[in-house]
């Protein structure tokens, strides 16, 4: 329902707050008690050191095609807190692929964040091509708020067409001395 957020590390699906990728919840947080050290094979259940938690169980080696990472066995190709070696974390809106951290499409990365190129107004179109005050970005394009026949972009500034003496109806057009813009027209 509206005004619901899921705790950080939860997802949303089907209308309940639930831990994604096969994770489960312990203690309030998001677990996979296939590779954590503090819950292993099930919630509170640790591994003792030099043991490591390897397939949900403790043991003193890792499974293959896994590798330790702080008393978890991880696979560094995939592990999003551990992506091409032992704690290198993706950041949000990231997922580990063959080992390198990348945005999940249709996102970009821009300087360190994931964005859609299409809706974000900082990023509209292309990284660092922020919308100006007054517009917002839609299909990757800078877009005026309100009436599109009356709002236009005009030098970088959204301006009322229709009365603006500088920019009557269209950008650039002025009204000569005297005149004034009334409905897109000089008189």
């Amino acid at each position: 329902m509206c005004g619901v957020g899921c705790s950080p590390g939860f997802d949303c699906s089907s209308g309940s707050c639930g831990c994604p990728g096969g994770r489960v919840p312990c203690g309030g947080i998001c677990v996979d008690v296939g590779s954590d050290p503090a819950h292993c094979g099930e919630c509170a259940i640790s591994c003792t050191p030099p043991l490591v938690c390897s397939a949900g169980g403790c043991s003193d080696t890792c499974a293959p095609g896994t590798i330790a990472c702080a008393g978890a066995c991880v696979d560094v190709l995939t592990d999003e807190k551990n992506c091409g070696s032992c704690g290198l974390s993706c950041y949000g809106g990231q997922v580990c692929n063959a080992g390198h951290c990348i945005c999940i499409p249709p996102a970009t990365d821009c300087k360190g964040l994931c964005v859609d190129l299409l809706r974000d107004s900082d990023n509209c179109g292309s990284c660092g091509n922020a919308c100006a005050e007054g517009s917002h970005c839609g299909q990757g394009t800078c877009l005026c708020n309100g009436n599109p026949r009356k709002f236009k972009p005009c030098g970088g500034v959204c301006v009322k067409i229709d009365n603006d003496r500088y920019n009557c109806g269209g950008c650039g057009i002025r009204c000569g001395p005297g005149q004034k813009c009334k409905k897109g027209y000089c008189e």
